[in-house]
C-alpha cells in the first residue's frame, strides 16, 4: 500500500459518501484547488533545485484525490509556472484531466498565492453533479446544494491530544490511512491505494509533466503501456 493520506481526510471521505450516495447526481466536474504562500523552502532548501517540484510534492496527492472522488482520467493538459525567482522547477500548476466517465477535474496547485488569512494546509474546490453542487469550503465546510434545499456540514476534528491547528486535518488523515492499512490486511481485502492502483496516479503526474513540455493533450493509456 501506498501511503496516501489526502484522500483519508475526513472532510473527503465525507463528500465521497456525498457522491456515492447519489445526493448531487452523476458527477460532471470538479475543481481542486491548493494554493497559498507557506514556505517549503526553510526545512526543505533543496526543493529551490528541484526540477520536478510543485506536481510531484503536492500535486501527486491532488491528482490521487481527484481519482478517488472522480475516477480514473484518460487524459491530461498542464501548464506549469515558476513563480519565485530563482528555483529550479515548477511552484505552480495548472491541470485539465478528462475521466473515464466523461467528467472533467481542474486540478490547482501553487505554492506562491500571497492570502490572508493562509489557506494552508486546505484544499478548497467543488463538486458539480447532473442535479446538484457541493463546494468545499474554509475550515472544512461542505455546502451542499441539492435539489430542494442548500445546507452546510462542518467537518469536526477526530480530537485528538497531539494534533494542533492549521495541521489538524492533515494529522487526522495519518491514523485513518494506518487503520484502513489494517483493516485491509486483517479482512484480505485490496488496499484503496495499493501499487497497482497508484501507478493510475503516477502516470497522470507523468502525463502532466509531458503535456507542460509539449503543449499538447497526453493520453494516459500510452503512458500506462510504457511501464
Amino acid at each position: 500500500m501506498v501511503h496516501e493520506n489526502f484522500r483519508f481526510q475526513k472532510l473527503f471521505r465525507r463528500l465521497h459518501a456525498i457522491i456515492a450516495n447519489g445526493e448531487i447526481g452523476e458527477p460532471t466536474f470538479a475543481r481542486l484547488s491548493w494554493r497559498n504562500d507557506i514556505d517549503v523552502y526553510s526545512n526543505q532548501p533543496y526543493l529551490k533545485s528541484t526540477r520536478r517540484f510543485m506536481i510531484m510534492d503536492v500535486g501527486i496527492h491532488m491528482l490521487d484525490l481527484a481519482r478517488y472522488l472522480m475516477g480514473d482520467a484518460t487524459a491530461v493538459s498542464c501548464l506549469t509556472q515558476s513563480v519565485k525567482k530563482g528555483i529550479a522547477g515548477e511552484d505552480a500548476a495548472s491541470i485539465l484531466l478528462r475521466h473515464q466517465s466523461g467528467a472533467t477535474t481542474i486540478v490547482d496547485i501553487s505554492y506562491a498565492a500571497h492570502r490572508n488569512p493562509n489557506p494552508f494546509p486546505q484544499t478548497l474546490g467543488e463538486i458539480e453533479g447532473r442535479s446538484g453542487t457541493v463546494q468545499i469550503l474554509d475550515d472544512e465546510v461542505l455546502r451542499i446544494h441539492g435539489t430542494s434545499d442548500t445546507r452546510d456540514e462542518a467537518i469536526a476534528p477526530d480530537k485528538r491530544s497531539w494534533t494542533h491547528a492549521p495541521w489538524t486535518q492533515i494529522q487526522d488523515s495519518v491514523p485513518r490511512t494506518q487503520q484502513h492499512f489494517v483493516d485491509m490486511l486483517r479482512t484480505g481485502t485490496e488496499f484503496e491505494t495499493s501499487v497497482t492502483a497508484s501507478l493510475q496516479t503516477y502516470a497522470l503526474a507523468e502525463a502532466a509533466y509531458r503535456s507542460a513540455a509539449a503543449g499538447r493533450l497526453v493520453d494516459v493509456s500510452s503512458l500506462l503501456k510504457e511501464r
